[in-house]
């Protein structure tokens, strides 16, 4: 038997401990929030790259799992599969900045709590019991 000195490249494998954020993402998905806040707060779709209810839908996630929002949240995400997590949009680590967050929180600023109180209350009525 011939004794080869194959080497063999390994794939660049990064791992991630996601936690509870799969779930706390889903969760905002299925309660349709970012669809709510986007069709309450004025935002223009053609020169956003990212809707403000996504980010509002991810600033409850960090704060869900911990995170302490509006400072560094980049460096939440950055261990984070953002493919998974975001499926269909493309989102980059340097979308979830602290400013886009800022942005986003005072759009929802503009819009009053009550209202989106009530849309958030009315949907989730029409929802069947399972």
């Amino acid at each position: 038997m011939e004794n080869s000195n194959k080497t063999f490249e390994m794939p660049y494998i990064t791992t991630v401990n996601p936690g509870a954020v799969p779930v706390i993402t889903m969760l905002c998905r299925t309660a349709k929030i970012g669809e709510i806040v986007n069709q309450m707060v004025e935002w223009d779709e053609d020169r956003s790259k990212i809707s403000p209810g996504l980010l509002i839908e991810s600033l409850i996630v960090c704060i869900f799992c911990g995170r302490k929002p509006l400072w560094r949240v980049e460096e939440f995400w950055a261990k984070q599969d953002l493919k998974l997590l975001f499926d269909g949009v493309d989102v980059t680590v340097d979308q979830l900045n602290d400013d886009a967050y800022g942005r986003a929180l005072d759009k929802l600023s503009e819009v009053k709590m009550e209202e989106l109180e009530k849309s958030f209350a009315h949907w989730l009525c029409l929802q069947p019991m399972t």
